[in-house]
């Protein structure tokens, strides 16, 4: 079976404007997918604002943000539970801190988390992690646990 020059022509034109129709659809797909995403880090970031605000910890500190990005970070790839070092120095970049800064804001958020907590909430999440002589979570457990109860309770 032979085709005709114009039918050849014709073919090849519609592949074209098939082709440009494909794209098309491929940068919409790509967009949506974009604002999907976004819109998942946004609901993770509300998330785990709720969780501090509810343990006392408040917006108006850097150590706020130190504990949100880490917890993030751990929801997201829960495997850097096991390397924190390098967590902190993540957070560190995007702070534009040094690491020991970054551990420091975030052992101070677990302490004012203490005292101004609500008791509740402290109880349920961190009862089986205090372990240690001080009676509180190190901070590597401070946001393992609420990086699993997120993790949890998506």
């Amino acid at each position: 079976m032979s085709l005709s020059h114009e039918e050849v022509l014709k073919l090849s034109t519609r592949l074209d404007m098939n082709e440009k129709k494909l794209k098309k659809l491929s940068t919409r797909i790509d967009n949506v997918e974009k604002r999907l995403k976004k819109q998942s880090d946004n609901d993770l970031t509300i998330t785990i604002t709720d969780y501090l605000l509810k343990l006392g910890i408040f917006s108006n500190h850097l150590n706020f943000y130190c504990l949100r990005s880490a917890i993030s970070e751990l929801v997201k790839d829960y495997s850097q539970v096991f390397h924190l070092m390098k967590l902190y120095e993540k957070i560190a970049k995007e702070h534009n801190l040094s690491i020991s800064s970054v551990e420091r804001n975030i052992r101070y958020a677990i302490e004012v988390s203490i005292l101004q907590g609500d008791p509740e909430l402290w109880n349920k999440l961190f009862a089986c992690t205090i372990r240690s002589p001080k009676g509180k979570p190190t901070v590597g457990e401070f946001i393992a646990t609420i990086a699993d109860q997120i993790r949890l309770n998506q």
